[in-house]
């Protein structure tokens, strides 16, 4: 062997170098060179209807070479960080302000694949609430039920030790005779037409002590979980939060008894006659959470649950912000984060409505803007929430100027969506906004591009504005003009 070759045979190491992982550093292809506690990774942002930048934002963020930014930098979009130190994922509102346009492209695409996939994740297919379950296969005629019958009616108020202590004695003297199934048996009592609202609870409170025993089939416990929710609703005109509560506890005890998810084994019309339930009961936890059972499988409630849900979510938002719960912003738009794939095609008037008051930032409204074009309830969209659009964004900002120009971009994708013409219920609440924010100007383009009817209520309107800006468009002057051409066009009209 050479001396060259014996020197290298030194140089090679007999074992690999660990080298330290260092935890700062992100996955190239999600970001590259910022840590997710300053930047979120693309897949950890959870808001609704925002899902990715624009295709004007996404232009701006890779030609603004200094401090590239969303949302001018404001905290704005919910999303999950990892600490710099413990690495615990944290909800908060981040700051898109990225220092520097380097890898932005590729931050920006994988955005955009993520918003593009939640969007699509689930089809928006309305899954129908199941309303019964099959019948007892105990027959009627038998001595067990006869003395079970018996036992019933002379007991209609009982507590659940006294039930358990007398279907075990009957279960156990009739068995040797009569093939009998405990999970019937619990159904066939379920299933009473005079069942009263004691034996109704007991027998929920009974059955624990028999899962993972005489009763290990998941799709029979499903059962009557389902049968005692439509019991009650037959016994009640709601049935209670505490007796909700009681149903939700029995769940996760017989999920640990049988080791396994049973809220999982549900089917998909069984979920939704529990969300539908625990809303009615306004068990906000438990909804999200059988809300995202459903999502996981690709299956969205039916719209009317989802409206309900959403307002349940603002309910709480605004109950926290009263100072009586712990909802916030965030926290309510990662509540909603799962109805994506809804808001993205399915918008119907009521969830727009509900939405506005969570944007605070113009991009928000405008992609809910864009949502709401792509929905089949767009018509209806138009006629009962566009003026609620031009209120909101009118108001978004202290400068005037700025909420001019927001109020103009909305304008104009309003006309350019309508072929030019913007639909007559929405002129005068255009011109309002401008008035609002002393935009003379503009208010005698949208008068001259939009037939208006009424000029002299425009005319009243605009004499009454008395808040000037010194800046063109917005001064005296242009206010005179305007009242000028608003005199000269009533006085042609009438």
């Amino acid at each position: 062997m050479s001396v060259l070759s014996r020197a290298a045979n030194k140089l090679q190491p007999g074992k690999a170098l660990l080298v330290p992982k260092n935890r700062f550093k992100v996955a190239d292809d999600e970001w590259g060179h910022l840590p997710e506690y300053l930047i979120p990774a693309a897949n950890k942002f959870v808001h609704p209807f925002y899902l990715f930048p624009n295709s004007a934002e996404r232009t701006m963020l890779c030609i603004n070479e200094r401090n590239p930014q969303l949302f001018n930098g404001k905290p704005v979009l919910p999303a999950f960080v990892k600490h710099p130190l413990n690495r615990e994922l944290t909800l908060v509102e981040s700051r898109l302000s990225f220092g520097t346009v380097k890898d932005i492209s590729k931050w920006v695409h994988r955005m955009q694949k993520t918003g593009q996939r939640v969007a699509h994740k689930v089809n928006v297919h309305p899954s129908v609430a199941v309303q019964s379950v099959r019948t007892s296969k105990l027959k009627s005629g038998s001595p067990f039920i006869k003395q079970l019958q018996q036992f019933l009616t002379n007991n209609p108020h009982i507590s659940f030790e006294t039930l358990d202590s007398e279907l075990s004695k009957l279960f156990i003297f009739h068995q040797r005779n009569e093939v009998i199934y405990l999970e019937e048996i619990f159904l066939y009592i379920l299933q009473k037409d005079d069942l009263t609202s004691s034996q109704w609870q007991a027998t929920l409170k009974a059955l624990p002590k028999y899962i993972g025993k005489e009763i290990d089939d998941v799709d029979m416990l499903n059962t009557l979980f389902l049968q005692w929710i439509l019991t009650g609703e037959k016994l009640f005109e709601k049935i209670d939060t505490p007796a909700l509560n009681l149903l939700w506890n029995v769940i996760g005890s017989c999920s640990e008894s049988l080791n396994q998810d049973v809220i999982a084994k549900l089917t998909n019309g069984q979920i939704q006659k529990f969300f539908d339930t625990y809303l009615n009961s306004e068990n906000l936890k438990i909804s999200q959470h059988l809300l995202e059972t459903l999502a996981s499988r690709n299956v969205m409630p039916v719209l009317s649950s989802i409206e309900r849900y959403l307002e349940l979510v603002t309910k709480a938002r605004l109950a926290a912000n009263s100072g009586t719960a712990a909802s916030d912003r965030k926290t309510g738009l990662y509540m909603l984060h799962p109805l994506a794939p809804v808001f993205a095609t399915n918008l119907t008037s009521k969830m727009v409505n509900s939405l506005l008051p969570y944007c605070i930032h113009q991009s928000e409204i405008f992609a809910l803007l864009d949502s709401s074009f792509r929905s089949k309830f767009f018509t209806d969209i138009t006629s009962t929430c566009m003026n609620n659009f031009i209120l909101r964004i009118g108001q978004l900002k202290d400068s005037q100027i700025d909420n001019s120009l927001n109020i103009s971009a909305l304008y104009n994708k309003l006309k350019l969506y309508h072929n030019g013409n913007v639909p007559k219920e929405c002129v005068f609440s255009f011109i309002i906004a401008l008035v609002a924010n002393s935009n003379f100007r503009a208010v005698q383009t949208i008068i001259k591009e939009q037939p208006v009817h009424d000029m002299s209520r425009v005319l009243e309107v605009v004499k009454n504005q008395t808040s000037l800006v010194d800046q063109s468009g917005f001064t005296e002057f242009d206010k005179e003009v305007l009242l000028n051409y608003l005199s000269k066009n009533t006085k042609l009209s009438s």
